[in-house]
């Protein structure tokens, strides 16, 4: 539906993506402003499992995207065998991560699948196209009144149907590709595209039956949600479901690590290692500048360690997270307005699944207040590097790290006390 080509920008040396497509036809003026609008709208996502726009505009007659270049192939490339749940989840979460951030910002991507998933071997899977299908249902020289614009296999009941469309279409397109993850085929295939997309509308969701010795209880339970024909029904964010496949309750088929379908560890993309299998994705919140671009630098330099997101404030940490989802709140203690301690009670109440690592300045001075808001782990700004993210890969492994010397000091406390430590008042 437009034509893509590999260029390069001679201004900054690099290789680029260019997008092209014609400008509507009869339509031009309306799909110009509605171009312009889209475009600034996608350029400002900014998210590491999202494809970035460098530039757009038009000339001659065609309208034009820039965006970075990733060599590594497309997800479409990879699929073909069931894989299991365990690899599936680690795949499809930065995509649903990347899916809930650009909806948080009123962006529906609307032609979520496997081919617009650009496979790179430092971020993992990112997401390409982003308000494209909004612009080329804009251009009549592409779409006749009454068709249909998308891939029938990923279509939501709403889209084949000419409904209004918003995020709960991306979910359902989501647990398509999760559905072809774990079972090897799409859950509806039609001798015709026309077909594929009706029987989206008509059709009952179905289980093939080899799902009984793949799927357990809770996967098939999320499918069946995420692919409810009524968007009502389907789960509120693509995280939901993503939290959903891990929930192993009522677990009855293959257990995780058991290898039914021999898949390796890592995957493959043009003879380099897809290491981002696994990746934990961190929110970092301090608000000292120097500290803050020290510590992106020492977790930019671990490959299993994604930044999703940053601030220099708790109010404003609290505010993103009820809509960016993460693995660990790496917390500063001393914030300004409400410390890292009070914030670290909050997140906990708005979200006791979210792993929150203490970062403090001051020695044991608030450790006792860490443990008793329900922090995960607390290490000293004092620590070396790597101790700094090896404490984030234990908070998310359910460990609860410390420096050892609180371990110690706390552990003698225990010991004198002959019971659990409180918080001390004021810290």
């Amino acid at each position: 539906m437009c034509q893509v080509y590999l260029a390069n920008d001679p201004q900054l040396g690099r290789d680029v993506a260019l997008k092209v497509l014609p400008m509507g036809g009869d339509n031009r003026v309306d799909f110009s402003r509605k171009f312009k609008m889209e475009a600034r709208a996608v350029a400002r996502l900014n998210h590491p499992n999202v494809l970035q726009v460098h530039d757009f505009g038009e000339d001659r007659g065609f309208a034009f995207l820039v965006t970075e270049h990733i060599p590594g192939g497309t997800f479409q490339d990879m699929l073909g065998a069931p894989m299991p749940i365990g690899k599936t989840v680690e795949v499809i979460r930065p995509l649903a991560n990347a899916l809930d951030y650009a909806h948080s910002q009123g962006i529906v991507h609307r032609d979520v699948k496997p081919s617009n998933v650009l496979m790179d071997p430092n971020r993992g899977p990112v997401l390409a196209d982003f308000g494209l299908a909004t612009l080329l249902e804009a251009s009549n020289r592409l779409t006749a009144e009454g068709s249909l614009l998308g891939t029938p296999q990923y279509m939501a009941p709403e889209v084949v149907l000419g409904r209004p469309v918003d995020s709960r279409a991306d979910i359902y397109a989501l647990g398509v590709i999760v559905y072809q993850m774990l079972l090897g085929k799409t859950p509806f295939d039609a001798d015709t595209p026309a077909g594929t997309a009706l029987a989206h509308v008509h059709e009952p969701l179905k289980f093939p039956e080899e799902a009984d010795a793949i799927l357990p209880d809770n996967a098939r339970l999320a499918l069946t949600k995420a692919l409810a024909k009524d968007p009502a029904g389907r789960h509120r964010t693509a995280t939901e479901l993503v939290d959903a496949l891990r929930v192993r309750a009522g677990h009855r088929g293959q257990e995780e690590g058991a290898g039914a379908h021999n898949l390796p560890d890592t995957i493959e993309v043009e003879g380099s290692l897809f290491a981002s299998l696994g990746k934990i994705s961190v929110y970092l919140v301090e608000d000292h500048t120097l500290v803050l671009e020290a510590l992106r630098m020492v977790l930019d330099d671990d490959d299993r360690i994604t930044i999703v997101g940053v601030a220099d404030s708790a109010e404003r940490a609290i505010e993103d997270l009820q809509n960016v989802e993460c693995d660990v709140v790496l917390m500063d203690v001393a914030l300004p307005g409400i410390d890292g301690i009070e914030a670290t009670g909050r997140l906990k109440q708005m979200k006791p699944e979210l792993r929150v690592l203490i970062l403090s300045g001051y020695g044991e001075q608030y450790l006792d207040d860490a443990i008793a808001a329900g922090a995960d782990g607390y290490i000293l700004k004092t620590a070396d590097t790597g101790r700094v993210r090896r404490a984030i890969r234990e908070v998310y492994s359910g460990e609860t790290p410390l420096d050892s010397g609180l371990a110690r000091s706390l552990f003698n406390r225990v010991a004198r006390n002959g019971s659990q430590p409180t918080a001390t008042p004021g810290g």
